[in-house]
């Protein structure tokens, strides 16, 4: 989920600023496996060496290219989980919270995530986040209440099901497509207008003129919420 935050930070920044970042950051592209690699003193747990420093490595170019951005920086909040080895949190946002329950703050996310949420490829949890969205989109009131459900999508991950042969997954991928839009249909009786905010695409002017097009009705929420705080 480091993306957004990525691209809060480099908000002010010219684009070859922001490319030069993307190209620091490619250099260490992935982490190893996070599980026992730190022993009980602080050290690297023995045999976990090389892990730990590819780790080190990882975290090291993100704080360079942090380091790298203009001063003016878009803000934004990360609510990590704070409990899964392979998912450290990003080191780009500008807040930080916690919930003591990771089945409450995937459902606080969802809640507040009133603008839209585009969603990349992802495993369980995502997967019951689009769920989760899903059932708050089904009980919109009008088209208009609906938030974006934008699936980033350029392997086709979420539009067809996963591929297997006798050694495992040949192609990953998780159809919600047809399940989506039909639930939509049975649901909403603006349909055409609810199904017209969730999109399957990687066209970033495609995305971006269906979240400005909710900005508005984002906007009102925020506002109606800090009034209630």
């Amino acid at each position: 989920m480091e993306a957004g935050h990525l691209g809060a930070t480099f908000s002010h920044a010219s684009d070859a600023a922001f490319e030069q970042g993307l190209a620091a950051l490619a250099t260490v592209p992935n982490l190893p496996v996070l599980s026992n690699v730190v022993a009980a003193n602080g050290d690297p747990a023995p045999g976990k060496e090389c892990a730990f420093n590819k780790a080190r490595l990882w975290l090291n170019a993100a704080l360079e290219v942090k380091d790298s951005a203009p001063s003016q920086r878009g803000e934004s909040l990360a609510i990590p989980t704070w409990f899964y080895g392979s998912e450290p949190s990003t080191p780009f946002a500008s807040a930080y919270a916690k919930y003591f329950q990771n089945s409450i703050r995937e459902e606080a996310l969802i809640t507040q995530s009133r603008a839209g949420i585009v969603y990349a490829q992802g495993a369980g949890g995502t997967l019951r986040e689009i769920f989760e969205d899903g059932e708050q989109n089904f009980y919109a009131v009008t088209a208009a209440d609906f938030t974006p459900m934008i699936f980033f999508d350029p392997d086709g991950f979420w539009e067809h099901d996963a591929e297997f042969d006798k050694h495992g997954v040949t192609r990953p991928g998780v159809n919600v497509r047809d399940l989506i839009q039909k639930v939509f249909r049975y649901g909403q009786t603006d349909s055409v207008a609810v199904l017209n905010k969730v999109r399957f695409t990687v066209d970033f002017d495609e995305i971006d003129t269906v979240l400005r097009a909710h900005a508005p009705i984002a906007q009102q929420s925020l506002a109606f919420s800090l009034a209630s705080v």
